[in-house]
C-alpha cells in the first residue's frame, strides 16, 4: 500500500521542486484524467449493482 501511495505523489515532485516542464504537466494531467475516469466508473458500476440487487 505504501508504495501506491508514494507513486502517486511522483507527479507532483517536478512541480514542486521549480518549473515544471511539459512533459511533467502531461504526465500528472494525464495521471488525474485517468485516476477521475476510474472514479467515475467505480462509482456508476457501484449505483448499477445496488439498483440490480433491490
Amino acid at each position: 500500500m505504501e508504495g501506491s501511495i508514494t507513486d502517486a505523489k511522483l507527479p507532483l515532485l517536478p512541480l514542486l521542486n521549480g518549473t515544471p516542464s511539459l512533459q511533467n504537466i502531461i504526465t500528472h494531467t494525464f495521471i488525474q484524467k485517468v485516476s477521475n475516469y476510474l472514479w467515475y466508473v467505480l462509482i456508476h458500476a457501484k449505483k448499477n449493482l445496488e439498483q440490480t440487487q433491490n
